[in-house]
């Protein structure tokens, strides 16, 4: 993948939100870098630590309870920029959001990578902390996380 290629529009899984990317894509600024953060994302931070931070998807999955973003404030694109430190912050993030809202299970996935391939929307590298809403007969609802293009 090219570096700096800021998002992916064609990964997008609605048509509002490929809309959104590729006005992002012509503004040539990544979403998730702090400087551009709170252009377009209108959620709280809700804890920091470590140089990343943690908040509530504005593009939540369906059939989820609670969607979260884990993003770093340094801009990454590659799993292998990932340090242990990074990895040790994102754990503490998504405890302290499973912890003080007592959330029973969920997922936590990063895509990396070319997004064409990885179905990632946005190219700098953040985790999804993601709970699914419970059925009636107690189990968890079924969330759609795809690898590669939607």
């Amino acid at each position: 993948m090219a570096k700096n290629r800021i998002v992916y529009p064609d990964c997008a899984g609605t048509e509002e939100y490929r809309k959104v990317l590729e006005e992002i894509l012509a503004s040539g600024k990544c979403p998730f870098c702090p400087e551009n953060f709170f252009l377009r994302h209108k959620k709280p931070i809700i804890a920091e630590y470590n140089n990343w931070f943690i908040t509530e998807n504005n593009w939540p999955y369906p059939k989820a309870l609670a969607c979260f973003l884990i993003i770093g404030r340094e801009h990454k694109e590659e799993l292998g920029e990932i340090t242990g430190d990074d990895m040790a912050a994102v754990s503490h993030l998504a405890d302290i959001v499973i912890q003080e809202r007592n959330l029973e299970g969920g997922g936590l996935m990063l895509r990396f990578g070319d997004g064409k391939l990885s179905g990632a929307t946005v190219a700098h590298l953040h985790f999804h902390l993601v709970i699914p809403e419970r059925k009636e007969d107690g189990l968890g609802e079924t969330i759609w996380f795809p690898i590669g293009p939607k």
